[in-house]
């Protein structure tokens, strides 16, 4: 199945500030309030939760937060949620579902996430399947 396909099936939801119900095995992409901006000499990773976890909720964000992320501007982090409990769960505005852990590195990266013409989410805003650059792969 080709990621446009899944992409034209998918919505985006407005919660309008209320709570969204994560049914059994459902996914979705959401993204963080918060936004943020790497130099080249950081990286980071988000972290679900263990209290969310606990719930049967994972909270992933496709591992690692690249060095120059939000270079040319500050983003939100998209992330991936998944219930895998047997009942919905609701999500809550400003629910602390996830972690970010920051890692300086030995050096700066020579090219910012940003920078490079083969990063795919560059300035991505809201979530989505495709690339912010037009790949479809």
């Amino acid at each position: 199945m080709r990621l446009e396909t899944v992409d034209r099936g998918a919505r985006l939801v407005d919660t309008g500030g209320e709570p969204f119900t994560l049914q059994p095995g459902q996914f979705v992409l959401a993204r963080t309030v918060e936004r943020i901006a790497l130099s080249k000499g950081l990286a980071a990773f988000l972290e679900g939760r263990s209290s969310v976890a606990r719930m049967g909720v994972i909270v992933h964000a496709a591992g690692l937060v690249n060095p120059g992320t939000g270079m040319a501007k500050p983003v939100p982090v998209v992330l991936e949620i998944f219930n895998e409990n047997v009942v919905p769960v609701r999500l809550y505005p400003g629910m602390r579902i996830v972690q970010i852990i920051f890692l300086r590195l030995g050096r700066p990266a020579s090219a910012g996430y940003d920078e490079r013409p083969s990063s795919k989410f560059v300035s991505q805003e809201e979530p989505s399947l495709l690339s912010s650059r037009g790949d479809r792969s």
